[in-house]
């Protein structure tokens, strides 16, 4: 209602917006839920593009109500992220390689407003309190940054198990356990996927674990299961936020965690900022592409192998992007 987006754009700013930014507001995001309602009762030909414009819709309206002064005019037309060379991948089978870049648009401004923010705990002492920790990731590197299909797949935890068996590697999220000691250190337990654990080295790089930190392969913890892990401790530093040294990650379940390996050039999307670009992949690909999409949602194209993981994703955006807006609107991220 009118009367509670004024109250949510008071408790943001400070003061009532006039009547028009607020019913700016409201229809944005009315919007995006018929989009949501209607994609729940389409066909998979137009499913993701009703998911697309649902999260577009969505994400303008929080824009909208994040910014003080910004009106609906002035909402940047283009959707911030351009597909080219998708025809290439999808006649070479290579599905998992379609990309994306950063552009003005949507995307970046959502990201800016924001702050690519995500606010996750650790455990700490006496187990079981919790830290809740507020991060907010840079985005003045994103414009122009590409992504893969495959790349944001592969960083979204929910889709793990289905990756991992879809691409059969492993993806670049672990399961994991952060226990931290306020000012002294935090131990990071990271447990197996589909494949096992992954191979030290590459766990070191992709984490940046710095080269004097010991990685133990250990089959004792404290306080869950476990068939065998791998522990590092990471000292915090005395002269910066120790935030700083922890590796981006978010909270899965009551005691596990997930760590989300960075993107190129160190960069961290957060869960909307995540579950926009697989919105904007599966829309482009069934709005632009609508043969080759038929064709992986009947099992008869070549690259149909991706189908499972697809499907997946259509899910986990129509359970899950409304509620992600919901805790933006609501300060509860």
């Amino acid at each position: 209602s009118t009367d509670l987006v004024k109250n949510l754009f008071y408790k943001r700013h400070g003061r009532y917006p006039n009547t028009g930014k607020a019913q700016e507001i409201v229809s944005a995001i009315a919007q995006g839920r018929e989009y949501f309602n209607a994609a729940a009762e389409a066909g998979l030909l137009v499913r993701p593009v009703l998911q697309y414009y649902g999260a577009l819709s969505l994400s303008r309206g929080l824009i909208l109500l994040l910014s003080p002064n910004l009106r609906e005019t002035a909402l940047p037309q283009a959707h911030g992220l351009s597909s080219n060379g998708w025809g290439e991948h999808l006649s070479n089978k290579r599905p998992g390689e379609l990309s994306i870049a950063v552009t003005k648009g949507t995307f970046l401004t959502l990201m800016e407003h924001t702050g690519n923010f995500e606010m996750p705990w650790v455990f700490t002492g006496p187990y079981p309190d919790r830290l809740i920790l507020a991060r907010s990731h840079p985005t003045e590197s994103l414009i122009d940054i590409r992504f893969t299909f495959e790349d944001v797949l592969s960083r979204t935890p929910e889709l793990r198990e289905i990756f991992e068996k879809t691409f059969n590697k492993s993806a670049s999220n672990y399961l994991s356990f952060l226990f931290s000691i306020h000012d002294v250190h935090t131990d990071i337990d990271i447990f197996p996927g589909v494949h096992g654990l992954p191979d030290e080295e590459i766990l070191r790089q992709q984490l940046t674990i710095p080269i004097g930190t010991e990685i133990r392969h250990t089959y004792q913890h404290n306080f869950v299961h476990t068939m065998g892990h791998y522990n590092y401790r990471l000292p915090h530093p005395t002269d910066s936020s120790w935030l700083e040294c922890l590796p981006q990650f978010e909270n899965v379940s009551e005691t596990h965690s997930a760590l989300i390996v960075p993107f190129q050039n160190d960069m961290r999307i957060s869960k909307l900022g995540r579950y926009f670009l697989l919105a904007f992949f599966l829309g482009t690909l069934s709005r632009y592409h609508p043969t080759y999409w038929l064709g992986i949602m009947q099992g008869r194209q070549n690259g149909d192998f991706i189908m499972p993981a697809i499907r997946e994703v259509m899910s986990i955006i129509q359970e899950n992007y409304c509620s992600l807006i919901i805790n933006e609107l609501e300060g509860q991220t």
